[in-house]
């Protein structure tokens, strides 16, 4: 039986590495590939994103937001260090 492909942890380290020098926005492009390799999001439901599903009322960051109701059902963890780092850089 065939493996999955699977992005190994060097390929992704080498890719933030690419993005960050790279590009017209690199840190934006960099934040991106860490927050939806962080959260398993698809772009789609990246794109769909609202500030309120990511910080609270009081503008800190949320520990976990529910996505937008067009994408299936499911909780997304902001507290992926890798997420909060990339979040923090844009």
């Amino acid at each position: 039986m065939a493996k999955a492909p699977v992005v190994e942890e060097g390929q992704f380290r080498h890719a933030i590495k690419v993005a960050a020098v790279t590009g017209q926005t690199p840190a934006r492009d960099a934040s991106l590939l860490c927050v939806l390799y962080g959260t398993g999001m698809t772009a789609t439901e990246l794109a769909q994103l609202e500030v309120a599903d990511l910080l609270d009322e009081g503008g800190g960051y949320r520990r976990e937001s529910l996505m937008r109701p067009a994408c299936p059902p499911r909780s997304t963890w902001w507290r992926v260090i890798r997420c909060s780092g990339a979040l923090l850089r844009v």
